[in-house]
């Protein structure tokens, strides 16, 4: 599907917050993909996938991860399974199944952005911040601060930054991440950070 069906297909699937959400997302991807060594239209259209399956149920969302990696659930805390965390891996098998896209870069960076695993991709690390930022309050200083690291290319400045606090809710969230990183991925080669 080429990349105008496909935001068409999304403005018509997603609700209008997560629509604006994944064309921001897709933006920054752009912006950041030469500084980080990605291919900028892999970047763009893991960008503009990376909520599609937000327009499914909770319950959708995960039999749909359970029919595609059971042991990916079976690694997961309880606490954890929320759709922050399903969206990655749902949205990456939906858009391989259902709209037929192919890349292994684009579907890794989708499907490992949600859990930061232990050695992602530089895609699957700038869509991890790149969604965070649109996902934040635009009017926070904060975040400018963010957005200004990111574009510099100083990205493991800003993945430090959200690992020790999370911009939206300013609660410690970097053992979680660490710990998620530990569950999920069976690369996971020790405790360091």
């Amino acid at each position: 599907m080429e990349l105008h069906q496909l935001d068409t297909y999304l403005k018509a699937k997603l609700s209008p917050k997560n629509y604006d959400r994944s064309t921001y997302t897709a933006q920054l991807m752009l912006s950041v993909a030469n500084k980080f060594d990605f291919d900028p239209k892999l970047g763009q259209l893991a960008g503009t996938l990376h909520l599609v399956s937000r327009q499914m149920s909770y319950e959708a969302m995960v039999s749909y991860v359970e029919a595609h990696d059971r042991n990916l659930l079976k690694r997961i805390p309880k606490e954890c399974l929320g759709i922050y965390h399903l969206t990655g891996p749902a949205s990456a098998w939906f858009a391989f199944e259902v709209l037929d896209e192919r890349s292994d870069d684009v579907f890794r960076g989708i499907r490992d952005h949600t859990f930061l695993y232990r050695d992602p991709s530089n895609l699957a690390k700038s869509l991890h911040i790149a969604g965070i930022i649109a996902a934040a309050d635009q009017n926070d200083p904060r975040t400018a601060v963010l957005v200004c690291d990111f574009l510099s290319g100083r990205m493991e400045k800003v993945l430090k930054t959200l690992n020790g606090r999370d911009v939206r809710s300013l609660e410690k969230t970097g053992a979680n991440v660490r710990r998620l990183a530990r569950i999920t991925n069976p690369d996971h080669r020790g405790n360091n950070s």
